[in-house]
This record gives C-alpha cells, sequence and structure tokens, in this order.
C-alpha cells in the first residue's frame, strides 16, 4: 500500500540521518582517543629510532632494527623543528590521525567505485566501531603508514586503469611500492591484487595502461634497495627485517596467540563490562564481514569480467589469505590485524545493505529490518563512543612523569645502558627491545655487555631487575659490583664511584 512505502522511505532517511550523525560522533570520539590514549612502547621505540637517525646513527649497524626507516624519515622533520620532548610525540600522533583520516577518505572512495555508494556509506562506522581499528590505527607504527599507502594506491589504480590513464597508474605503483618498502607484511596483500591486474591485462589487453602501475612500483622499491646497497648496508638490512623479524616473533617469552584478543576479558577494548556489547560486536564482524566476504566472491565471479568484478575479488581474497597467514606466527599483536579489519568491514556492509535491499518487496520484514539495524547501530554506537572516551582519560601521566624525571637526571649526551629514550645508546641492542625476548642468534652478534659498560664507562643503567636477569651471568655480576640502584627513581641504575 502506498502509505507503506512512504513509511518506509522516512524510516530509511531516518536511518541515514541516525547514521550521518552517528559517523560524525564516532570520528570525533575515535580521533581523541587516538590523540590522547597513553603512548604505547612500540610508540616510543620508533620515536627512539627517530632520535637516533638524526643523531646520525645508521640503522641496522649502529643498532639493531626490524623495521624499515620510512615511517622515522617521514617523521624526521617534525622532531628536528620541534625537538625532542614528550610533547612533540603528541605532535607525531597528530601526523598519525590525519594519516588515518587519508585512509578512510581513500577506503570510502574505493568501496564507492566497487560496490557503490550506500556501501560506502555504511563502511564508514562500521569502520569506525571496530575497537581494533580505533586503538591501533593511529598511533605511531608504521603498521599505519604502510596502510594508507597500501589503500592509496588501490584507490588511485582504480582510477588510472578505468580512465587508461598513464599518470594514475604510475602513480598507483609509486604509492603501492612505498608501501610495501614501509613493510613487508603487506606482500601479500600486493601479490593478490597484482595477480588481478595482471588476469585483467591478459583478458583485456589493456597493456599501456597496466604496466606504468609496475613501472612505478619498481622505482620505489628499486631505489629503496639502492640507497642501503649505496651505504653498504643492504644485506644486514634484509637480515634484520625479514629473517631476525621472524626469529624475533619466534622467541618471545610471552606470546600473543592468534585469537587472544576475542578474549571478553580486555578493558581497553571492551571496557570493564564482561561480555559487553562491543565484545559481541567484534565477534560479529568477523563472523558477518566474512559472510559477506563469501558473498562478494561468489557473486564476483558469476558477473561478467570486468575491472570492477575483478577488484571486487580483491576484498574475500586478500582477507582468507591474511587471516589464514595469522595462523603461522607465534605472536599476532593487534595491529597485524590492521590489512583484514576494514575488509571485515565492507563485508559487513554488503550484508547490511542486501539485508536492506532484499527485504524491499516485504512490507513487515523491511519494517523490522530497518529498525533492527537502526537499534543495532545507535546501541553499539553509544558503547563504541563511550569505550573511545574512556580510552581518551587514560592519558598515561604517570609514567610521562617518570620519564621527565629520567630524563632530568641523566644529562642530555650520557650514553643509557640497554637504551634509554632521547639518549645516546652505547649497546646495538636500542630502547623498546627487550633482551630476554632476543633469539641467542641475534645476540651472539652483539658485543659482551659487560666488556661495553667498563670500555664505554658507562654510568647509568635503566632497567628492571627482571630484565636484568636475563643478562649473561658476567654481565649481571659486572653490574652487581659497579651500580646501585637510585633510591629515587625505579628501575635507574647508577654507577658506584670508585
Amino acid at each position: 500500500m502506498w502509505y507503506a512505502n512512504v513509511v518506509f522511505m522516512v524510516m530509511k532517511k531516518v536511518l541515514m540521518m541516525a547514521l550521518g550523525t552517528l559517523t560524525v560522533l564516532l570520528l570525533i570520539s575515535a580521533v581523541w582517543s587516538g590523540y590522547n590514549y597513553v603512548f604505547d612502547n612500540d610508540e616510543l621505540a620508533h620515536i627512539h629510532t627517530i632520535y637516533l637517525i638524526v643523531k646520525g646513527y645508521q640503522p641496522y649497524t649502529s643498532f639493531f632494527s626490524i623495521y624499515t626507516p620510512v615511517l622515522h624519515w617521514l617523521l624526521v622533520p617534525l622532531f628536528r623543528i620541534n625537538g625532542f620532548f614528550l610533547s612533540t610525540i603528541a605532535d607525531a600522533r597528530f601526523v598519525m590521525i590525519l594519516l588515518f583520516l587519508l585512509r578512510i577518505g581513500a577506503a570510502s572512495l574505493l568501496i564507492k567505485e566497487l560496490f557503490g555508494k550506500r556501501i560506502a556509506f555504511l563502511f564508514i562506522p562500521i569502520f569506525l566501531m571496530d575497537p581494533f581499528t580505533v586503538f591501533t590505527a593511529m598511533q605511531i607504527r608504521p603498521d599505519n603508514l604502510m596502510m594508507t599507502f597500501y589503500t592509496l594506491g588501490l584507490l588511485v589504480a582504480t582510477l588510472g586503469v578505468k580512465r587508461k590513464d598513464k599518470r594514475l597508474v604510475f602513480v598507483a605503483g609509486l604509492f603501492l611500492g612505498t608501501a610495501v618498502v614501509t613493510m613487508i607484511k603487506i606482500i601479500p596483500s600486493l601479490c593478490i591484487f597484482g595477480v588481478l591486474i595482471l588476469i585483467f591485462h591478459r583478458a583485456k589487453g589493456i597493456r599501456d595502461a597496466v604496466i606504468p602501475l609496475f613501472v612505478g612500483f619498481g622505482t620505489i622499491v628499486g631505489f629503496f634497495l639502492f640507497s642501503f646497497f649505496a651505504s653498504g648496508t643492504l644485506v644486514v638490512m634484509i637480515r634484520q627485517v625479514i629473517f631476525d623479524g621472524k626469529l624475533l616473533n619466534d622467541s618471545l617469552l610471552y606470546p600473543v596467540t592468534p585469537g587472544n584478543f576475542y578474549w571478553p576479558v580486555n578493558v581497553y577494548l571492551y571496557g570493564f563490562s564482561d561480555r559487553s556489547l562491543v565484545w559481541i560486536y567484534e565477534w560479529g564482524i568477523l563472523i558477518v564481514g566474512f559472510s559477506g566476504a563469501f558473498r562478494i566472491f561468489f557473486h564476483s565471479v558469476s558477473e561478467p569480467l570486468s575491472l570492477r568484478s575483478l577488484l571486487k575479488l580483491l576484498i574475500p581474497i586478500t582477507l582468507g589469505v591474511h587471516w589464514l597467514l595469522l595462523f603461522f606466527l607465534r605472536s599476532v599483536f593487534l595491529q597485524y590485524y590492521l590489512p583484514v579489519s576494514w575488509l571485515l568491514a565492507v563485508g559487513v556492509a554488503v550484508v547490511v545493505d542486501d539485508l536492506v535491499s532484499t527485504t524491499y518487496q516485504y512490507n513487515i520484514f523491511r519494517f523490522t529490518v530497518l529498525a533492527s539495524l537502526v537499534t543495532a547501530f545507535l546501541l553499539v554506537g553509544k558503547a563504541s563512543i563511550d569505550l573511545n572516551l574512556m580510552r581518551a582519560s587514560i592519558d598515561g601521566y604517570e609514567e610521562e612523569t617518570r620519564l621527565e624525571a629520567m630524563l632530568a637526571k641523566i644529562p642530555e649526551n650520557e650514553p643509557v645502558f640497554p637504551g634509554f629514550l632521547f639518549r645516546p645508546p652505547v649497546y646495538p641492542l636500542p630502547y623498546g627491545y627487550y633482551y630476554g625476548d632476543m633469539p641467542s642468534n641475534v645476540t651472539t652478534r652483539f658485543p659482551p655487555v659487560g666488556e661495553i659498560l667498563d670500555k664505554k664507562n658507562v654510568r647509568f643503567l635503566v632497567a628492571t631487575e627482571t630484565y636484568l636477569s636475563y643478562l649473561p651471568k658476567d654481565a649481571q655480576q659486572y653490574i652487581k659490583e659497579h651500580f646501585l640502584k637510585d633510591l629515587k627513581l625505579e628501575d635507574l641504575w647508577v654507577r658506584k664511584r670508585e
């Protein structure tokens, strides 16, 4: 009946308005959380790497690192201008927030190209309600820079191939090349994308529109590798980034098993309630997201071959491959889910859109579905916003006070063992790495700890007693004989006056 259609259209408008308002509030709360939440130890480790680079230390030879320095190079100008202070770390967080917003925008435009406006619109709040995303996507870590360049590369490549614009395709190759030299964990996604593009090229014969993609990609990768070859550090860089990174993951004292973050008891992800609404939502987007991915796969393979149908396949195939690879890792940290979280959000958006579309002709069902969707989005959105504000209140004041006290106690150019934030190193293992986690075939490359401490006449140590217990016995004995714990600052050891 005509009045039922009118009511339905009004409900659709209400849904869109509610989702629009919710999306704005989710975005504001997510950004507020991303900026104010306490600095993660990994973030401080990356900031310290920037400090070492600015001070002239060479990655991989002067100090150990399992990361390429692309993110650190990007942030060097910020720290050169503002100086190495804790306040500058907050400025770096602001840069990461801008990258996050850029990634959301690029992902939305890509989804619009592949699936249409409605699914692109649904994708944003679904993505922002995912606690995995909000918790890690604005942290100072190379994973987020990698994902930004990867998403931009996909978008620009799609537009370039569609328009047969060689310049756009070449730029897309530059973006994708930058993504892989930022972090190699994006390689599976790039391989899948490359294969799909080659299939399209072979089927449609658009050689001139595809070759620039690989030229742009090769330009960035080639330039990156040549820069290390020219400095004589190419082999050691490859060894540490590729092989030592895997060895370190396999040797962690306390591994984070796959699925660990799906347990309900996690205050930072799900709040204080056991089996909270956000925890239920996280399981929901996992199950529904994979359902949507299957829907995309079977629908795409049944369509006539086109750029759009092939690139749609990127969503389910990449999701499946990356998710499977997580189970081959001994330790899976939360940031490892960044390459899959947005894909799950796309799958959920497709399912939600299908629910609305397939119930269009059934009055009873369409009212029920729309009312249920509005209610679910508002309830989960409200819970997500509350969690974001809660995380934003965890500002790490005590830890920042401790760091400031340490920096005030240790002179600016005084080397510290095993490494401390904004202070020169004396040992190849920099701030942020834990000696007990390091595999023996890595630590055997380093000079003896006791010999370094004695030869360099190191005056300060910053380490817990547990940390020191993992050092070689002779190093422990040397520290016991020559250092005393500071009476005021915990974990600070000062050389005895001899």
